[in-house]
């Protein structure tokens, strides 16, 4: 699975899916619209959210894009999005650097 982070175009409103590879084009796949397709309620809505929430919410959306002839009516063509970093604004993060300490 794919995970993105995207927004639709003309929207600034940031998304988090899967991108579905195709032959004839790739295709993106909401979360929020499978979400409110199937009446799901708090799933999270951003990448940071969506990783840190755990194997289950993981799996759930494994099995929507293995059932993604299912959700076909929710697919956005690939060049009707942007893509956006997976992680957007990042507050801080941890360099972890190897010290040999030598006596």
């Amino acid at each position: 699975m794919r995970l993105i982070t995207f927004a639709r175009a003309g929207s600034n409103h940031l998304e988090i899916g899967a991108r579905i590879l195709n032959h004839s084009g790739d295709q993106i796949l909401p979360f929020a619209d499978v979400v409110k397709k199937l009446g799901i309620s708090n799933f999270p809505s951003d990448m940071r959210t969506f990783l840190r929430a755990g194997s289950s919410v993981m799996d759930q959306a494994k099995s929507w894009v293995a059932a993604v002839a299912d959700h076909s009516a929710l697919l956005i063509a690939a060049k009707k999005i942007t893509y956006l970093t997976q992680l957007p604004m990042l507050k801080s993060f941890c360099v972890l650097e190897k010290i040999t300490v030598l006596t």
